[in-house]
């Protein structure tokens, strides 16, 4: 029988910043789609609290089979190698076990969704969260499918509000993608002499010492998503200011800032993305919605 500590571990529960990076493209979305569709604020604030909780759950299960593919990799990589699986704290029918429950509770979650909704939810967890462990076996861009698993929940909230996929929401899932390669990049660089020598296959073999080139492209991407979407879903001067504004300052202080050879550096720049750069957007959009109801 696992400690309780371990399982926690396991789950990544102390670790708030992947729960996070996970739920704020989400929020955006939400919160862009409820000013766009003129959602009432009860639902709202209803559908965002239970997309926090899906976070969540959803998080930590993706963590657990992330830790369940790689055990053998991470026992070669000197963040990873004292995990509870490589580790050999909590066995594989252990972990299994615990994956499980955290899909029933996921399952039980949407299974009132409207069928467009369902299957979105149903894409992230199974074929895209099933198979992104092993990208890094057979591609350079595991960041770009570990993108794709995360921001095709941002078709989530114009699917149950309106049951159809928007092309702001489109525009969004764009800057979405390319925010998560940029933050992902960040922290593989903290494992960049591990990986190669594990033989584990990263954009950051691509990069090289070119990084800070191919994250400011990504930056320039997002911000300009920002303000598409913002634009078409007929967001004002809160979001613009705010959101757009402020997460461009933030992206370039990011940028800057970071020292890729210096793996503490690194992790200081993708935990900013969870606690700054994220709630940032989330505060812009917010801002926007509540002036609309106030109207």
């Amino acid at each position: 029988m696992p400690q309780f500590s371990d399982i926690v571990e396991l789950g990544r529960f102390r670790k708030p910043a992947g729960t996070l990076l996970l739920y704020w493209p989400f929020a955006w979305s939400l919160t862009m789609s409820a000013l766009q569709f003129e959602t009432p604020m009860k639902l709202f604030v209803q559908l965002l609290a239970a997309g926090f909780f899906g976070a969540i759950v959803s998080h930590s299960a993706g963590c657990i089979w992330n830790d369940i593919a790689d055990r053998d990799l991470d026992a070669q990589v000197e963040r990873t190698k004292t995990r509870p699986l490589p580790s050999n704290r909590i066995t594989v029918a252990e972990a299994i076990s615990c994956l499980t429950c955290h899909l029933i509770v996921i399952f039980s979650m949407i299974k009132h969704l409207e069928p467009m909704a369902w299957w979105i939810v149903f894409m992230a967890v199974v074929p895209l969260a099933g198979t992104y462990p092993f990208m890094k076996r057979v591609t350079n861009f595991p960041q770009v499918w570990l993108g794709l698993t995360i921001n095709i929940l941002i078709f989530l909230p114009p699917a149950v509000l309106v049951r159809n996929i928007t092309l702001p929401s489109i525009i969004l899932a764009l800057g979405g993608l390319s925010w998560t390669v940029w933050y992902d990049t960040i922290y593989a660089y903290q494992d960049r002499k591990d990986d190669s020598t594990a033989g584990i296959k990263t954009i950051t073999i691509v990069l090289g010492s070119y990084g800070k080139y191919g994250l400011g492209a990504l930056a320039l991407v997002i911000c300009l998503s920002l303000i598409a979407a913002g634009r078409l879903s007929g967001n004002g001067a809160p979001f613009f200011v705010i959101g757009a504004g402020g997460a461009s300052l933030l992206f370039a202080r990011n940028l800057i800032g970071a020292d890729l050879d210096d793996p503490s550096s690194c992790f200081r720049a993708f935990e900013d993305n969870a606690f700054l750069i994220g709630p940032t957007v989330f505060l812009g959009l917010l801002a926007d919605y509540i002036r609309s109801k106030c109207m």
